[in-house]
């Protein structure tokens, strides 16, 4: 299974159902990630929840050529 690290300290997320799933941003900062666990309560992950189908960002582009 794929480690998942909070954006806010790093840390390995071991309860992935605390994560506080943010919205996408290009001016969140994301901290290094590193082998010791998350001690942030919630948990940051700067995505969209998984499951509730893909981001405007994550459309092909549709343009006529």
């Amino acid at each position: 299974m794929t480690e998942i690290h909070c954006h806010y300290c790093g840390g390995v997320i071991r309860d992935v159902a605390m994560i506080e799933y943010r919205p996408p941003r290009a001016s969140a900062q994301f901290a290094m990630p590193h082998a010791g666990a998350c001690q942030c309560t919630p948990p940051v992950v700067y995505e969209d929840l998984p499951g509730l189908g893909s981001s405007e960002n994550d459309q092909p582009d549709q343009r006529e050529d």
